[in-house]
């Protein structure tokens, strides 16, 4: 199968986006051909609403939801207001004005909103809205406050309400199909990354921060040029028109259709802004049948219509993609460890990572205390210690998730102390988690490509289509086959199961072709088999001098095959430090797991 191929054969439908934007477009001629005065204007304005709803799921799409998308129309409003009303400017020089302006908006609230995330977020956002109508409100010598403005003009050419429609068919299936050659990007795939685990995008090389500043700019950009359209149409506007209740409604829309599927936006605006409108009930009518669809959509399909559409369908399909092939097993990885020649760890040079006195106080809590150790190029360590002991917190430290207390952290000729994960990794060191190690919604082979893609920089190709990134999908079909993994392409990873799953996770770490590769518990929850497989890996990638790896591992056996050098942590502390064999015989590291007793030590 071709490499291109396994981004749209996946086992959920990839191709809905393209076909709905035809149907769609389709359907609104149809409609816009035959549909009386009345109805022609419900179509205006649900088109004006899908902008909206595709411009908020561009950030939904990384995990993050706002409350102020209204302000952003309303930005765009104003501008078009004001500047047409009080300065004669063009109408459509005021539209690209009124996107800016919004823009603007966006960049100064999520420039210090982005430093938190989930609620925190939202409520940040939702303080902004309120701030945004109070502006509105309170300058009345610029925004006319609670008389609002009136007489802004249509666009020239514009006369009639069957102009307007035809003008904003045109519009929403243009911004439909920008939004969807964004998602087909390689920084499309970078937000559905950040949106499923931004941990684990950080450890590819994805920096979440500015990547989902330039979404929630982009999208408020969209936002804004809807709002000044909106403005010329209905030629009046004032703060009533732009009420908390208009942000709750674009942000449903999103949610009832599905965020994953940039379709879900066309179906939510279709069913909460369309059918209450079309039914002609009175308005409290129409608030009872939106509150009352929302709960039981959110009831039946808590991740929207779409998504519960795609995830029925695809889970057939991977079933059956399951069903005609046979998992091959790891016996090349085992024929390539055979035939790999052995190297001689005294042979390898000066340390490549040197940890000294690096500590970590959590308040009160001494989690690492004054730790020091180096690691050689090529070398396999173990990082092992009883729970509690720190070794994640070490991981963690290294890899800039957290900044250490005192200490200094040196890969190489650079300190990584102060920085953050995306950039550590450019510098050649990846980690992968134990819990979170796989990007559960995208397929197996998208896992990859991501992971593969992580460290490339440069805006061209940011959006690039993924499709035409060869290298990327080479390096990706690679790894597939180096772990075993073609069965599972076509797969989500969170339908894995768990063995494949956890390979997937160390494959996503060698993608981003790593020097020093740090794996936490890679063997936790497999069986016996699994563990064996697991380690046959780790020897094949160990033998072939690609990268070094550090571990953490508490399956002794796996460890004392895998490691040339141990280091133990207790309570924070190195109490040992040398080979295998020296180190399990240690009287302090015995009494660390054991309290004394070497009986039954293998069993830890």
């Amino acid at each position: 199968m071709p490499n291109s191929a396994r981004l749209s054969r996946s086992g959920r439908p990839r191709q809905w986006g393209k076909i709905s934007a035809a149907l769609g477009l389709l359907a609104g001629i149809t409609f816009g051909l035959t549909a009386g005065e009345y109805y022609l204007n419900v179509g205006v304005l649900a088109f004006l609403s899908l902008i909206m709803a595709i411009s908020l799921r561009l950030l939904m799409l990384a995990g993050e939801a706002a409350l102020c998308h209204g302000a952003f129309y309303a930005f765009g409003a104003y501008t078009t207001g004001i500047l047409t009303t009080q300065h004669g400017m063009p109408f459509w020089l005021t539209v690209s004005l009124g996107g800016l302006v919004a823009a603007c908006g966006a960049l100064i609230i999520g420039v210090s909103s982005f430093r938190t995330s989930g609620s925190y977020f939202l409520l940040m956002t939702f303080a902004f809205l309120i701030v945004a109508s109070s502006i509105i409100e309170s300058w009345t010598s610029l925004t006319g406050g609670f008389s609002g403005i009136v007489g802004i003009p249509s666009p020239g050419g514009v006369d009639s309400l069957a102009d307007w429609y035809w003008l904003m068919l045109v519009l929403a299936a243009l911004v439909f199909l920008v939004f969807l050659f964004i998602e087909s990007s390689r920084w499309g795939l970078e937000l559905k990354a950040l949106g499923q685990s931004r941990e684990l995008a950080q450890s590819i090389g994805i920096s979440p921060g500015p990547n989902m500043l330039v979404a929630f700019t982009v999208g408020a950009f969209f936002a804004g040029v809807a709002g000044s359209f909106y403005a010329s149409y209905v030629s009046f506007i004032a703060p009533s028109s732009f009420s908390f209740w208009l942000s709750v409604y674009v942000l449903m829309y999103v949610i009832i259709g599905g965020s994953r599927y940039l379709v879900g936006t066309v179906v939510g605006t279709f069913v909460l802004a369309v059918i209450p409108v079309l039914t002609d009930w009175s308005e409290g009518y129409v608030g009872i049948f939106t509150a009352a669809i929302t709960l039981l959509i959110l009831m039946a399909v808590p991740n929207g219509i779409v998504t519960a559409l795609a995830h029925r369908f695809g889970s057939q399909t991977a079933a059956a993609t399951l069903r005609r092939r046979v998992h091959p097993g790891v016996r090349s990885h085992r024929d390539a460890a055979q035939d790999a020649p052995t190297r001689d760890p005294e042979s390898r040079t000066d340390a490549i990572l040197r940890l000294s006195g690096v500590s970590k106080n959590f308040g009160g809590l001494q989690a690492l205390d004054n730790v020091s150790f180096s690691v050689r190029p090529g070398e396999t360590l173990g990082i092992i210690g009883p729970n509690g002991a720190g070794k994640t917190t070490l991981f963690n430290l290294i890899s800039g998730f957290d900044a250490p207390s005192g200490g200094t952290i040196e890969f190489g000729e650079r300190r990584l102390e102060t920085l953050r994960p995306a950039r550590v990794v450019r510098y050649g060191l990846t980690r992968t988690f134990q819990h979170s190690s796989v990007f559960g919604e995208l397929s197996a082979f998208e896992n990859l490509v991501v992971a593969c893609r992580g460290r490339r920089t440069g805006l061209l190709h940011c959006l690039q289509p993924v499709q035409r990134d060869r290298a990327a999908l080479a390096e990706a079909q690679s790894l597939l086959e180096r772990f075993d993994m073609e069965a599972w392409a076509e797969t989500a990873a969170e339908d894995l199961p768990y063995g494949a799953r956890k390979r997937l996770g160390v494959a996503i770490g060698m993608a981003t072709k790593p020097r020093m590769l740090f794996l936490d518990e890679p063997m936790a929850g497999l069986t016996d088999p699994e563990v064996q497989e697991m380690t046959e890996l780790l020897r094949d990638l160990d033998r072939s001098g690609e990268t070094t790896i550090v571990l953490i591992e508490h399956r002794m056996s796996a460890v004392t095959s895998l490691c040339d050098r141990l280091v133990v942590l207790d309570f924070g502390r190195v109490i040992a430090d040398g080979t295998p064999n020296d180190v399990l015989n240690d009287p302090q590291v015995v009494e660390a797991y054991l309290g004394g007793s070497l009986e039954g030590f293998e069993h830890v």
